[in-house]
């Protein structure tokens, strides 16, 4: 037997272990305290357009985002990795835009013929710049264990 050929072979099949093994794992780590989050996102009285997405980064720690999509009402709640729990601590919040919905056949066409491409951001306008980002966003909340109500007022 070949001991350069069967090292390898050790090392892919440890590695495909490793890879199978964590994939499947969505729970976070033992003793991190959660708390769920639902609430309520304005913006000066007013809700933002239904699908957009509220993420709550964490300050410091993880790089992991919990987010949801606002419902028509301004409605939310968090998921982290497809999970209710978000480990407690402050985050950053910030909102963006629901994807664009795909282009209807005229549209198609007509960028075709035109060779032009239609706006389609509009929805991009109705959310202040400074929601968009964690550097400019002056809107944080705590996490604390259990559940969390929280009813976000965003300014213009």
């Amino acid at each position: 037997m070949n001991c350069r050929r069967s090292i390898p072979l050790h090392l892919y099949s440890l590695l495909l272990i490793t890879v199978l093994g964590c994939a499947g794992s969505s729970s976070l780590p033992d003793g991190v305290e959660t708390g769920t989050v639902s609430g309520i996102i304005v913006c000066d009285g007013g809700t933002f357009p239904e699908g957009c997405v509220v993420n709550f980064r964490p300050d410091a720690g993880t790089l992991l985002t919990a987010s949801g999509k606002l419902a028509s009402d301004g409605s939310f709640e968090l998921s982290l990795r497809e999970m209710p729990d978000i480990p407690t601590g402050s985050y950053k919040v910030t909102v963006q835009p629901p994807p664009l919905p795909p282009l209807t056949d005229e549209e198609r066409e007509k960028e075709m013929l035109e060779g032009t491409t239609i706006d389609r951001s509009n929805l991009i306008d109705q959310i202040p710049f400074k929601y968009m980002s964690t550097q400019t966003t002056p809107e944080s909340v705590t996490v604390t264990t259990g559940a969390n109500e929280v009813i976000i007022n965003l300014e213009q």
